[in-house]
């Protein structure tokens, strides 16, 4: 008995030396869950733009794309004129934008003939329940 003893011991402490763990071999030890992934992302897309006299109405969907609501954003517009000259503007909006879309209509302030409207940048503010 005293031979087994020591046999398991010695089986033991090379276990143990190994670097290995006896929770790894045992069934109901459950490992730590993988922590959540979260991102923050959106797709912008122009569906329409219309110019009238100094000003062009634009309709843009908005597509929230990432795992978490998305409160507060800003999208940065190239104006191209129809000379090639171009002109920057950056429009804002807040409110919880949760999974799915939304379609918002602006007005932007031109002053010559428009012959396109980018999107050129996008900036996203995770919502947090505080």
């Amino acid at each position: 008995m005293k031979k087994l003893s020591m046999i398991l011991l010695i089986l033991v402490m090379a276990f143990l030396m190994s670097g290995c763990e006896i929770g790894d071999f045992l069934p109901f030890v459950t490992p730590d869950p993988e922590p959540e992934v979260v991102a923050l992302s959106a797709e912008v897309e122009i569906i329409n733009w219309v110019q009238e006299e100094g000003e062009i109405a634009l309709t843009y969907k908005l597509t929230n794309t990432g795992t978490v609501d998305v409160a507060y954003y800003k999208i940065l517009f190239k104006v191209t004129y129809e000379d090639e000259s171009y002109y920057l503007v950056w429009y804002e909006k807040e409110g919880v934008l949760f999974a799915g879309n939304e379609t918002v209509e602006i007005v932007i302030l031109v002053s010559d003939p428009v012959g396109r409207v980018d999107v050129m940048d996008l900036k996203l503010t995770e919502w947090k329940f505080r």
